[in-house]
């Protein structure tokens, strides 16, 4: 409509003579308007094509892409602080899971050490009572051939009484102080070892009770690490949870 009411530009020729009539000549102004086909207008393109706008700069003219700028840097951070969250997560997992398979080898380790100790211990104890018995028949039997001897003087072998000189009776008396002796030697010698194999299983049981006592300090520093990184993860939903809302 405003094409319409302007008035047309094409130059009209007009005659001299009639100028100051008004009334005998034509001019743009009497003719009638043709109707123009007026160009439909182009649609706006839904963003411009210039390669020097940026859509995420942060410009205080421009406010619609500041929302944007900001909730990307937001999930970013989000971003980030989730994937350290989980990096320090797995990072403790796998050092603990070390700490386990360690203490696992070494109670692994002492169990066995324990079971042969154990073994070793029950087989001398063994032996012991066997050679208490044997020394205990030995003596009781000495002790009665002695009597034998000594009261009726009869040989063993023959069942002939003899005249037993006192040469005689010192030499078996001598033996069977020397058979004795040897008992004696070979019963220490065995209490001895029986000694010794007695404070390597008492060694072995104090082992046993460190590793206890070092599992039972890792199990409470796996509770309060446990603790730690619940209370970690509460601030971490936490923060998440501002962030979002804040976003």
């Amino acid at each position: 409509m405003q094409a319409a009411m302007e008035k047309s530009k094409i130059p009209v020729w007009v005659h001299q003579g009639s100028m100051q009539s008004g009334k005998d000549f034509i001019t743009d102004t009497n003719l009638p308007c043709p109707k123009k086909i007026c160009p439909s207008n182009p649609g706006l393109p839904l963003f411009s094509k210039d390669p020097n706008i940026n859509f995420a700069a942060k410009d205080s003219v421009n406010g619609v892409f500041k929302a944007t700028s900001q909730r990307s840097s937001l999930a970013s951070k989000r971003t980030g602080v989730s994937n350290r969250g989980i990096i320090a997560r797995n990072r403790a997992e796998a050092e603990l899971r070390d700490k386990n398979k360690h203490l696992e080898a070494q109670n692994s380790s002492l169990h066995a050490d324990l079971s042969r100790a154990q073994e070793t211990i029950k087989g001398l104890k063994e032996s012991h009572e066997i050679l208490e018995r044997v020394v205990k028949e030995l003596n009781e039997r000495l002790e009665r051939n002695m009597i034998i001897l000594e009261n009726s003087n009869i040989d063993p072998e023959t069942g002939n009484r003899i005249v037993e000189s006192v040469n005689e009776r010192d030499r078996c008396q001598a033996e069977a102080k020397l058979l004795r002796e040897n008992l004696l030697e070979e019963l220490k010698s065995f209490s001895e070892m029986a000694a010794e194999k007695t404070m390597e299983l008492q060694e072995a049981k104090c082992k046993w009770q460190a590793a206890e006592e070092m599992g039972q300090r890792f199990l409470e520093e796996y509770e309060a690490f446990q603790e730690e990184m619940e209370q970690y993860q509460q601030v971490l939903m936490q923060a998440e949870h501002q962030l979002g809302h804040n976003g």
